[in-house]
């Protein structure tokens, strides 16, 4: 049975971008071993992550990165039975959003900034899909110049 688990969560104080390269190193690995898929969606503020797969395998994940100290006040916005992957090409997809106005971000916020604690369970879910949409345009935009190179 494909679930679909959305969670938002705090980093920790004085957690960088190593720290967070490590996190993805060990996730994409795990996440292969138990068929998984997913993306990090990142901000020195925020994590908002996207976990798919077997429901015992999902489960098993959540309950070991909520007992990660690298970050705090772990919240769950969406588990869902689902019939696709949305992240299906990633093991974990890394996406930092950085500073920059993102109309991704805009369409999903009063205020203007990525704060994955202000959306509903169908916010975080629709964010998800249209970064996933976002992201595999900008792959195929890659692709497609580096053919004309």
């Amino acid at each position: 049975m494909l679930v679909r688990l959305i969670y938002a969560s705090r980093p920790a104080k004085n957690i960088g971008i190593s720290e967070v390269s490590q996190i993805m190193s060990v996730s994409k690995h795990n996440n292969q071993m138990g068929n998984l898929s997913g993306a990090l969606i990142y901000t020195e503020h925020f994590f908002m992550q996207c976990l798919e797969g077997d429901r015992n395998a999902v489960n098993e994940a959540y309950t070991r990165i909520g007992k990660d100290d690298r970050h705090t006040d772990c919240v769950l916005l969406r588990y869902e039975h689902v019939d696709f992957r949305i992240f299906g090409q990633w093991s974990m997809g890394q996406i930092s959003l950085g500073k920059q106005q993102n109309p991704i971000v805009k369409k999903y916020s009063d205020h203007g900034y990525f704060d994955p604690y202000t959306m509903n369970s169908n916010q975080s879910e629709l964010f998800m899909h249209d970064v996933a949409k976002a992201v595999t345009r900008q792959q195929q935009t890659a692709t497609i110049t580096n053919i004309r190179n």
